[in-house]
């Protein structure tokens, strides 16, 4: 009796295993051609900044994407490998109030991972570490998840997107949320973006509007 027991046992466990790595294997898994780093894709959005354009440029193995507005501009800079995406830099230069600008140059004490790769439905990945501006280090928190699939009718057509939340948190209070819709071999085709900041700086931005942001794609070229 007892070898007929632990016959039927050691049969169970490997009936679950083989079931699991059959469940992993078949799992579906998106690559590196939803957040595609190209210098001859060229982008339109609609915006609460105003019409909006993006842009790629390439130095090397680094990439940045411009973003140019009526308000403002935003340029990340970027670099991909094997593991992901990868974020060295933001700069911003936005209009708030009767030309009078707001900039911003921020590094990070190591490169933050922006996207892995390969993502599956219901991932998440976290980084931790300094942003840098003016000489100043600030400890902040990167939690990203992929939330699922969505088709999104466009002016441009009809995308299967991979929807992906990011949150960046920092320990001064500053609480952003940006929501993605990625299109495979296009890239983002809505970005929603929710700032929450504190102090003067969180009361300057729900005064100017710039707690929320959004960007519509409505133009997409390849050069």
């Amino acid at each position: 009796m007892k070898i007929g027991i632990s016959s039927f046992v050691l049969f169970f466990v490997l009936y679950v295993n083989i079931l699991s790595q059959s469940y992993l294997k078949d799992e579906k898994k998106f690559g590196p051609e939803y957040f595609p780093l190209n210098k001859n894709f060229n982008y339109k959005f609609e915006s609460n900044f105003g019409k909006t354009t993006g842009k790629f440029n390439q130095n090397g193995k680094y990439f940045t994407i411009n973003y140019l507005a009526e308000d403002g501009k935003l340029k990340y800079t970027l670099f991909k490998d094997s593991t992901g995406i990868y974020l060295t830099k933001t700069e911003t230069d936005v209009d708030v109030f009767l030309g009078i600008s707001s900039t911003s140059s921020i590094t990070y004490d190591r490169p933050i991972l922006r996207i892995p790769f390969p993502l599956m439905l219901g991932q998440t990945w976290k980084w931790e570490g300094y942003e840098i501006e003016d000489g100043e280090r600030r400890k902040i928190k990167v939690e990203g998840k992929v939330l699922g699939e969505e088709d999104m009718n466009t002016p441009i057509g009809k995308f299967e997107c991979l929807k992906i939340r990011i949150k960046f948190t920092s320990e001064e209070g500053a609480n952003n949320t940006i929501t993605e819709w990625l299109a495979p071999n296009v890239g983002a085709v809505k970005i929603y973006a929710k700032l929450e900041s504190t102090g003067i700086a969180g009361f300057f931005q729900t005064l100017l509007g710039l707690d929320e942001i959004y960007f519509n794609i409505t133009e997409f070229k390849k050069n």
